[in-house]
């Protein structure tokens, strides 16, 4: 939910942007009621969250403890790490006179990432936004190169591999552009279509801010192969010429058709766990640890397969480079290693399952019950929490197990992380799972209540900023040809109304009635201002 827009009119380094956004949280009342914030891998962002404590209260959470990197934008970089093998500029490319080949590589991830000021560098504020997105690709290019150009599997590519490997990306990008603008050959390639028992459709071209459009691509033209070589071959378009367009020397040879087929299901994996953390209103942040496992673990069965191209395994260990680089980061903060404790499906048995050595564990461990003890158990009222202890059963009494039964027969000494921990793992949705606990009677005075309401609070955290991304991009459709002088209250007004009525907090009847009273007032003014003419007419008649 979209609580505040704010407007920032001075310079977005971090330490503004920690003043603006924990005067926001200030007028909310909610200041020491957030735990933690998800956003992308700029620079300020970080500054942001070291500043931030200055503004707030000595027992807010928000700090650099709290940080969620998005794990959209992390997805993104490992992708375009990935496929930047296949766009290294290649001899047969210099004749190439097309205006976006430096795009290709820009932008953001499918869940709505639109660059904002605050992640590009104080000098460039205010340049247009085809700019800022090249700059931002800039950016993410140079970080690719430094973390992977020494890679054992990148320094063996030869020329002919990289030229292969363009020559494949080019034609796909010109076949898109050719299918897009010119009608002849989408029309033959329909009728192609048509005659093979296929359903028509049109190659797809690739979106520069997006990189998981590379995938619809190649999906795309693996469907068509047939239609689209015997269109792309044809005596139809083998000349050039005024009036005609020439097609056959972008038709992909079967080198390039056997490269593309095995790219295909990695791209794939890459655009499934994007969908997976773009999705609203679900706790994901407990998943970020095993999409990053499962990830890795794919790529580098790709990486270490000889049968594979070195294309393919060059770009298997790039990515997994990225991942690498980002993985180690979560242990900067409390918040993947405690949600993933606090998941009933995960605990530690996940970490067990993994590997981890138990040293690793042991401080997984330690740092969710320290949390736990800290900022949940410490609010808990003894008197009302803990259970009545029963009187010790009578020496040789062979009925007392009989007495016991049915009740709860849990150490009074025993802490209930401990029992938790213990009770068996389950695939219950997390937040179901926390809520019942929570309902019980007295249950927020309880350990036991506490420990729900840490379980909430984690499990409902995202791993994506991707709602973020969606507000600007919906902040940006405000702004039109025939909107263009909106007034920032305007604009906050409306991107604000517009989540809350989405979220269902703006109760319809009273906007009807709102609407309707103030319909009522202009008709009375109106029919004041009526009567005062009439008025004006006859005194002049008069």
């Amino acid at each position: 939910i979209n609580l505040d827009v704010l407007h920032l009119q001075e310079s977005h380094t971090g330490e503004n942007l920690a003043k603006f956004f924990a005067g926001s949280l200030k007028s909310f009342g909610i200041e020491t009621k957030t735990l933690g914030i998800a956003m992308d891998n700029a620079s300020n962002n970080d500054k942001l969250l070291e500043c931030i404590p200055e503004h707030l209260p000595c027992d807010s959470l928000v700090s650099t403890e709290t940080q969620i990197r998005c794990f959209g934008h992390i997805l993104n970089l490992a992708a375009k790490a990935f496929l930047s093998v296949f766009f290294t500029k290649s001899k047969a490319d210099d004749d190439d006179d097309d205006d976006d080949d430096d795009l290709e590589l820009v932008g953001g991830y499918d869940g709505g990432d639109v660059p904002s000021d605050e992640e590009l560098g104080e000098d460039e504020i205010g340049i247009d936004g085809h700019a800022q997105l090249a700059d931002r690709g800039r950016a993410e290019r140079d970080e690719i190169e430094l973390l992977t150009n020494g890679l054992h599997e990148v320094k063996e590519l030869t020329e002919e591999d990289l030229n292969m490997g363009s020559s494949m990306t080019t034609k796909l990008r010109k076949l898109g552009k050719a299918f897009r603008y010119k009608p002849e050959p989408k029309r033959d390639l329909a009728n192609a279509c048509k005659n093979n028992s296929i359903k028509a459709q049109n190659v797809k071209h690739p979106v520069g801010t997006r990189w998981n459009t590379w995938s619809d691509v190649v999906d795309r033209v693996s469907e068509i192969r047939m239609p689209l070589d015997d269109v792309v071959g044809s005596n139809k378009y083998s000349r050039g010429g005024k009036g005609k367009t020439k097609l056959s020397h972008l038709q992909l040879d079967d080198d390039e058709w056997s490269l593309l087929e095995e790219i295909k299901p990695i791209l794939q994996w890459f655009t499934m766990a994007t969908s997976r953390v773009s999705t609203s209103n679900r706790p994901l942040l407990s998943q970020v640890i095993p999409l990053i496992d499962t990830l890795t673990d794919s790529l580098l069965e790709i990486q270490k397969d000889w049968s594979k191209s070195a294309l393919a395994r060059a770009g298997a260990a790039k990515a997994i480079a990225i991942l690498n680089k980002y993985y180690s980061k979560t242990d900067d903060t409390i918040m993947y290693k405690v949600t993933m404790i606090i998941h009933p499906l995960y605990k530690l048995k996940y970490f067990k399952d993994s590997a981890w050595e138990k040293e690793w564990i042991d401080i997984a461990e330690k740092t969710a019950r320290d949390h736990f003890e800290k900022h949940y158990l410490s609010g808990v009222d003894n008197n009302v929490s803990q259970p009545k202890e029963k009187p010790a059963p009578k020496k040789n009494d062979i009925f007392a197990k009989m007495d016991e039964y049915g009740q709860d027969n849990t150490d009074n000494e025993e802490d209930v992380f401990t029992v938790y921990l213990r009770e068996k793992t389950t695939a219950e949705d997390p937040i179901s799972y926390w809520t019942k606990r929570l309902d019980k009677p007295n249950a927020k005075c309880t350990p036991q209540g506490a420990l729900a309401q840490m379980g909430l609070d984690f499990c409902s955290a995202p791993a994506a900023s991707t709602d973020v991304e969606r507000l600007f991009s919906g902040g940006g459709l405000l702004v039109t040809d025939r909107r263009h002088n909106l007034s920032f209250p305007t604009m906050q007004a409306a991107m604000c109304l517009n989540s809350w009525f989405d979220a269902g907090l703006v109760p319809e009847e009273e906007v009807v009635k709102m609407f309707n009273q103030l319909s009522s007032r202009r008709r009375v003014k109106d029919l004041e201002s009526s009567d005062e003419d009439s008025s004006s007419d006859e005194d002049e008649v008069l």
